[in-house]
């Protein structure tokens, strides 16, 4: 997978790329200025991933490291995932309680919600939706454990900043409030009835 570069080596080439372009430019080398011109142009991609990246990083949900149960807020931003004895709860989060603290956050969370013994899923909610779960963080030694190792670069190229899991249904509760009705809406609505039929 890609990695950021350091800025100082991004800025680094941006001038020199530049610097080569405008040269050639002067010395009329149309190739060598359009390869210089490409080549700032690539420094500047790089740049703009590496700003993204530390924005990722520095996300208050993608930085909450607490190993026990935290209360989490927000609203469903796509529809649940079904898997046999568990449930994906995809969270825009609003805010997190924890210790007796509440504070603002915003960034994007992905909760496993597991129930082995029930099938087909008892969680009924719905893209919109706004939820309150208490979960625990998952550290990143037990992604493995939940097939999240290989799946780490497909959920920072999704913007999810984070992984949880809840051991019993009972702790995700749906709260008053949603959006509008929406064509997402509908048809996450409607999952849970195919899912049954299945």
């Amino acid at each position: 997978s890609l990695r950021p570069l350091s800025p100082g080596l991004v800025g680094g080439g941006i001038v020199a790329g530049l610097a080569a372009a405008w040269t050639a430019y002067l010395a009329r080398k149309e190739r060598a200025a359009l390869a210089a011109v490409l080549l700032t142009a690539l420094c500047v991609g790089a740049g703009l991933f590496t700003l993204a990246d530390a924005d990722y990083e520095k996300n208050p949900v993608r930085q909450f490291a607490q190993a026990d149960y935290a209360d989490f807020t927000g609203r469903l931003f796509r529809s649940p995932g079904f898997a046999v004895g568990k449930t994906y709860l995809y969270l825009d989060v609003e805010k997190i309680a924890h210790a007796n603290r509440e504070t603002a956050a915003r960034g994007r969370l992905r909760i496993t919600v597991l129930h082995p013994d029930s099938y087909p899923s008892p969680v009924r909610l719905r893209a919109g939706d706004r939820v309150r779960v208490a979960a625990r963080i998952l550290p990143q030694r037990d992604f493995r454990n939940f097939d999240e190792s290989p799946l780490a670069d497909l959920r920072k190229n999704q913007g999810i900043h984070n992984h949880a899991v809840t051991k019993s249904v009972p702790l995700v509760e749906k709260l008053p409030g949603k959006g509008g009705p929406s064509i997402r809406g509908r048809i996450s609505a409607a999952r849970p009835a195919w899912q049954d039929r299945i």
